[in-house]
Parts: structure tokens; C-alpha cells; sequence
């Protein structure tokens, strides 16, 4: 399973305010996401799942509002490379501004920052498109200097940062319609209600060592609600009629649910429990192209894997110990079987209005490797064999 290693995406951090430079997005608009995951290197701390701070593969995410970074930068990407990307990319993005109720005035902001984006990546990349996969790598240090007013543009002209901070409030989606692929922040969340995180995952999605980071960052989440996790391997039967009941006890307090979240029973419980408690909940989860009928990839459940049979003493038993660990991954997975990644992220974005997203593979990896994948394959065919009656 060594030769998995070369997937592995940096995994720590998750919803860290940058200090220095995320004010000058906004003040609730700032939170960053770096995370890193100690399984890069087997050599270092495999047993914990974290690399140090000093990781090459740092990956720095900025929550600039999802409806400008998702559609009109990520998805406009297609456009703008055509041969007349330029101007297609204008009509592309006013008329999502239209769509979406913008006003004159906030148009012409984005619209500025919009056009110097254009300019800046088609300058950069010439005729080769920039993978969509890919178009953090070069947006995230472009918003950096567009918030710092270190960006100068075509025309010579300094982009006021300030102007756009009060223009994301009005961008409204258009009614029945989810973002294709949602990145949001925990910071839009009233800081009045409860919060519940969870995870719609599966075993080795590191949600243990982000709640883990989580807890012990200064400050928590930036706010003064209380903080806790409960964890579904120590908290055994009833799981989230336990979680409702501390929720009850504390309605404002945030809630990191440390359990597995897979299918639409649990999300309706989650549902309720937001109902009864007076709470908002964010789900995240690792992304990941995914299958024509599942959300996540065969590369991902093979990080996956790797992850878990790394681990030693798990509180859950699920470790290298466990004869059939591997099956146990594979239940998991066929729980996701019949939705596309797409069905799955428009599903929990309609019903929770948030969705997190938490980086897994590195955009330039090399192929899964043939004998993994096959063996992969021959497992999940005996699985689903051995489940027909």
C-alpha cells in the first residue's frame, strides 16, 4: 500500500483565521482552510496522521463568497478559455450577476475584479486551459494580492479591495438551483444559533484529526460559543439521540460530531436535531471526482485504506489489527452507491446550505496504480456478490 503515498493531500488546520491578511476581505469572511495530512511521509508520525507545519503541500484556502469563487471564477473557466474567452467570459459572469439580483453598483466591482482575473490567468496560462481541479493554485495568490491592493491591473489602474466588501450580501442564488460544488464558511453562520459539523464520510477521512486540531486551536472557532466533540467510537449506541440531548442541554454551544455521516437517515436526524435545537449544520466533506454512481473515487477509498491501516490502537478498532478492515472500507463505500458526486453535494447543500469541502489529492498525482486498482475492483465485486441473495 506504500505506493499510495504519492496521493496524499496535506490535511491540519481547517477553518484557521488568517490574522495578517483575512481582514481585508472581510470580517466575516476570513476564515482560511490548511490542512495537512501526516500520511505523505510514512517515515513521520504515520500513527497520528499529521505531517508538521512546514509541509511543501500547504494548501491555503480563503472563504471568498462560494457564488463568486464556484461560479463565476472556477466554472467560468471553460468560457474564458475559448476564442473569444474574454468578452464570453464577460457575458458568462454578468449574466450570473443578473440572475442572481446584483446591483448596478456591486457589478461593476466584480466586474473589475472579474476582468483583472481574466487578464491575469490568460496572460499566465496562453492557449492551455487551467484545470478546474487545479484553479485554487492560481486564484487563491491572485484574491491574496486583490485583497492586499497589491494588484495592479491591465490598465494600470489599483483595485480597491474595499470596494467589493460589502458586495457579496446581495448575490442571491437563483431559486431551485445548488451550487455544483459548494465551498463555504462556518463564519456565515449566525453566531447565535448552535452549530453542528459532521462528516458524510468514510472511515480515514481524517475527521478525528480535525476535530482534534479544531479543539485545540486558541480561540475555537473565533467566537465564544462553546466548543466540544463527541465521539462516535467512544459514545457507542444512539449516537445522535445523545447528541441531540447535549445539544438540548446548551442550545448554543457548536457541535463537532466525530462519527461517520453516511446516508440520507442520518442527515434527516441531523435535520431534526437542527429543528428541535435551534441549530445550523455544515457538513464536510473530502473532495474527490468521483464515480458516474458514487461521490467518492477509487483513488479516495484507497487513501482511505491506507489511512486506516496505518493507525494502532484506534479507539474503534478499526486499525491494522482488524483482520477485515479492508471489507469494513468497503461496506462503507457501497453506502454511498447510486449517487454521483454531484447528486451527493446538491443533496447536502439543499438541505443544510452549507458545504465544506476539504482537499484529499493532489491535482497533479500520478495514475492510481494498476495492481491497487484491481484489487480494489475484485473487492467491492465480491462484496456486492456476497450481499445477493
Amino acid at each position: 500500500m506504500a505506493t499510495v503515498q504519492g496521493f496524499l493531500y496535506s490535511y491540519i488546520n481547517l477553518f484557521k483565521a488568517n490574522n495578517k491578511k483575512g481582514a481585508e476581505l472581510s470580517k466575516d469572511s476570513n476564515t482560511s482552510l490548511e490542512i495537512i495530512d501526516g500520511a505523505v511521509d510514512s517515515s513521520s508520525s504515520a500513527q497520528d496522521g499529521l505531517a508538521g507545519e512546514d509541509s511543501s503541500l500547504m494548501l491555503k484556502l480563503k472563504f471568498l463568497n462560494y457564488k463568486i469563487r464556484t461560479f463565476l471564477i472556477r466554472d467560468g473557466l471553460s468560457t474564458l478559455f475559448k476564442e473569444d474567452g474574454p468578452s464570453e467570459y464577460q457575458v458568462y459572469y454578468l449574466r450570473h450577476m443578473e440572475n442572481w439580483g446584483t446591483s448596478a453598483r456591486k457589478q461593476k466591482e466584480l466586474s473589475k475584479l472579474l476582468d483583472q482575473w481574466a487578464v491575469h490567468i490568460t496572460g499566465k496560462c496562453g492557449n492551455k486551459p487551467l484545470s478546474s481541479s487545479a484553479y485554487l493554485d492560481e486564484a487563491e495568490p491572485f484574491l491574496e494580492q486583490y485583497a492586499n491592493q497589491d494588484l495592479v491591473g491591465a490598465a494600470g489602474v489599483l483595485v480597491q479591495a474595499e470596494n467589493l466588501r460589502d458586495g457579496e450580501d446581495d448575490l442571491q442564488p437563483e431559486r431551485g438551483t445548488a451550487p455544483c460544488s459548494p465551498t463555504t464558511s462556518l463564519d456565515a453562520v449566525s453566531k447565535t444559533e448552535g452549530l453542528i459539523v459532521f462528516f458524510p464520510g468514510i472511515p480515514g477521512c481524517a475527521k478525528s484529526v480535525l476535530c482534534k486540531e479544531i479543539l485545540e486551536m486558541p480561540g475555537g472557532l473565533g467566537d465564544n460559543r462553546p466548543l466540544h466533540c463527541m465521539t462516535g467510537d467512544l459514545i457507542g449506541g444512539r449516537y445522535w439521540q445523545k447528541v441531540a440531548d447535549k445539544r438540548k442541554e446548551e442550545p448554543f454551544r457548536i457541535t463537532l460530531a466525530n462519527k461517520n455521516a453516511p446516508n440520507e437517515e442520518v442527515w434527516r436526524q441531523i435535520e431534526d436535531i437542527c429543528r428541535t435545537t435551534k441549530a445550523a449544520a455544515a457538513p464536510v466533506i473530502p473532495d474527490s471526482e468521483g464515480t458516474d454512481t458514487n461521490p467518492f473515487s477509487l483513488e479516495a477509498l484507497a487513501v482511505f485504506m491506507f489511512r486506516v491501516l496505518q493507525r494502532v490502537n484506534h479507539d474503534g478498532h478499526l486499525d491494522e489489527a482488524l483482520w477485515n478492515a479492508g471489507y469494513v472500507l468497503l461496506k462503507f463505500y457501497n453506502l454511498y452507491e447510486g449517487k454521483s458526486r454531484s447528486e451527493f453535494e446538491s443533496d447536502l447543500y439543499e438541505r443544510f446550505g452549507f458545504l465544506v469541502k476539504t482537499p484529499l489529492l493532489k491535482p497533479d498525482r500520478s495514475p492510481l496504480p494498476g495492481d491497487v486498482k484491481s484489487i480494489l475492483d475484485e473487492g467491492l465485486s465480491l462484496f456486492i456478490d456476497g450481499r445477493k441473495p
